[in-house]
């Protein structure tokens, strides 16, 4: 198997794919490839450390789960400031 990132496409149909959040993928990069801390990271995206590890988690349960059980990964370009601006216009 060979995973080969594409950017969407009218031709394309991707089914059954874990959906990873643009935050969820910048924050693993800052901690992994760049080499902050948890707590440099959270301080970056301002959030609290608990949140951050929070975030950490839910994306490697998501790679993983994707990458073991052979299903695509679908990355959804949004930011913690998308998600928080939604909650609140919606309520």
């Amino acid at each position: 198997m060979i995973y080969i990132p594409i950017r969407g496409s009218s031709g394309i149909h991707v089914e059954n794919a874990i959906e990873v959040y643009g935050y969820e993928l910048e924050l693993l990069k800052m901690i992994h490839l760049d080499n902050l801390t948890v707590e440099e990271a959270a301080s970056k995206i301002s959030v609290s450390k608990t949140t951050a590890w929070r975030i950490i988690e839910s994306a490697r349960e998501k790679i993983t789960k994707a990458l073991h059980e052979r299903r695509p990964l679908k990355i959804i370009n949004i930011s913690l400031s998308d998600i928080e601006r939604l909650s609140e216009s919606s309520g």
